[in-house]
């Protein structure tokens, strides 16, 4: 794959069977949710601390977010993530700073940003995946909740 290249995928909300009630799903808070998404980020991404916390306060600070959400199980973040909405195009959003320890709780945080989406006019949500390959295995958990390759960006 090119090194500028980026695969993008898209999940249509509309056609999404969610959970009515998601627990343990609460909005990010940046003076108690900040360094520990950070430092969860960070370690199995293999960024800089520094990097992803300026990343994560830039994206709370966006004011096209729409929703910043962390899992926690036993006290603990889990999973983290948010979306932000186009500028250009209301019905699309942006899966951003999204991470999640196990597949059980992606699919729990993908649920809450997906109903968050649907009650904000979202129709279609993106998600971009950078120098990975289609076949690239940290993709597929995105694939089996729905999420379709839509071409590549550069």
């Amino acid at each position: 794959m090119n090194s500028n290249e980026q695969n993008v995928y898209c999940l249509d909300i509309e056609s999404r069977k969610m959970l009515d009630v998601i627990k343990n799903i609460k909005a990010f808070h940046l003076k108690t949710d900040l360094d520990e998404c950070a430092s969860l980020l960070s370690r199995d991404s293999n960024l800089p601390t520094e990097d992803v916390r300026s990343f994560l306060l830039s994206i709370n600070a966006n004011k096209n977010t729409i929703a910043h959400y962390i899992l926690k199980d036993s006290n603990k973040i889990v999973a983290h993530g948010a979306v932000v909405k186009s500028q250009s195009d209301p019905t699309k959003g942006m899966l951003n700073a999204i991470h999640a320890t196990g597949n059980s709780y992606l699919k729990t945080l993908v649920d809450a940003l997906s109903i968050c989406c649907k009650n904000s006019g979202i129709k279609t949500l993106y998600i971009i995946f950078s120098h990975l390959d289609n076949d690239s295995p940290l993709i597929e958990p995105y694939k089996k909740l729905g999420f379709i390759y839509t071409g590549k960006y550069l």
